[in-house]
């Protein structure tokens, strides 16, 4: 505690495991924007933010700006075993949650699942069937795919959804897996205004690729979910590469420009969410402060208390 503030160090796991160059502007860049939203935070005295970089595997609160195996680390994502582990690269997860969502918005009461044998396909199964169950949502038919790498894995799937007569078809899965089962739902006239497809990331073009005969009529009912680092017209991520241009870029690599070239604006909003969130729960509450500052931050820290 310092004069009323206090002082969060906060671990950043750093993707020493990436190839090429590709490691190094991750690191840099978002360190840079850790850095600046570490120094606007604590300008404005919401929170007095220190970044300590560490590399470790223990159970701690660590931020995660990148770093591939951490994106590809599923259990991280898990509340219930890391209930402070901050991440600012979401996994696939998180698609799972919004397409339920979507699902409950539009009155749908049961749907399908198709998913991946991989920890990739079998961690979203398993976000999806948590997810159905908070929202009273039935999965009536769920059938894992793509084994062994063959198309004949399709057929059997796709049977067993007819024969199931479900409608609403959740696809959890990315990639040439997710692609190939499209491709055969399409051409076994399963895609159409009588059934409702959803899938993650972008599938469109491959589909309707130079050596396809398919037109984008041909997908109707197919419902994609993605997501977006660049949120131009969006006030707060303008305001954001103001702050971010008029960086130096001796001082903040990568920084200086208009634009991004990778995942600085989330490394930005997850120390601020962080620090905006810290000082939320501990103003005026000096019991509060007084935990913080010595590590026993309690649930009212937990990052479902961020939302400020």
């Amino acid at each position: 505690m310092r004069e009323g503030l206090v002082e969060i160090k906060v671990g950043v796991l750093l993707p020493f495991s990436l190839p090429n160059n590709l490691t190094q502007q991750l690191a840099f860049s978002g360190t840079s924007a850790i850095r600046l939203a570490a120094n606007n935070s604590g300008a404005a005295q919401a929170i007095f933010s220190t970044v300590s970089l560490l590399q470790s595997d223990r159970g701690v609160s660590v931020l995660v700006f990148s770093g591939f195996k951490a994106r590809l680390t599923f259990q991280l994502s898990n509340k219930d075993d890391y209930s402070y582990f901050f991440r600012t690269i979401p996994t696939e997860l998180m698609f799972g949650t919004v397409m339920l969502d979507f699902v409950a918005n539009r009155g749908w009461s049961t749907v399908a699942v198709f998913y991946t044998s991989d920890s990739l396909g079998s961690g979203m199964m398993d976000n999806i069937a948590d997810q159905a169950r908070l929202r009273n949502i039935t999965i009536g038919y769920h059938q894992a795919f793509w084994d062994k790498g063959a198309n004949s894995e399709l057929a059997p799937v796709l049977d067993g959804l007819v024969e199931s007569g479900l409608r609403v078809i959740l696809i959890a899965a990315v990639g040439v897996p997710q692609v190939k089962l499209m491709l055969e739902a399409v051409r076994r006239g399963l895609v159409s205004k009588d059934y409702v497809w959803l899938t993650t990331n972008q599938v469109a073009q491959p589909l309707l690729g130079e050596d396809s005969t398919m037109k984008p009529k041909d997908l109707n009912g197919l419902f994609m979910f993605d997501n977006l680092l660049k949120l131009h017209g969006y006030h707060p991520y303008e305001q954001f590469l103001d702050k971010w241009a008029a960086l130096d870029t001796a001082e903040y690599p990568y920084a200086g420009q208009r634009d991004i070239s990778s995942n600085e604006a989330l490394a930005y909003s997850c120390m601020m969410v962080m620090a905006h969130g810290f000082a939320t729960a501990v103003r005026g509450n000096w019991t509060a402060l007084r935990h913080l500052a010595y590590g026993r931050l309690g649930s009212n820290f937990k990052p479902t208390n961020m939302n400020t």
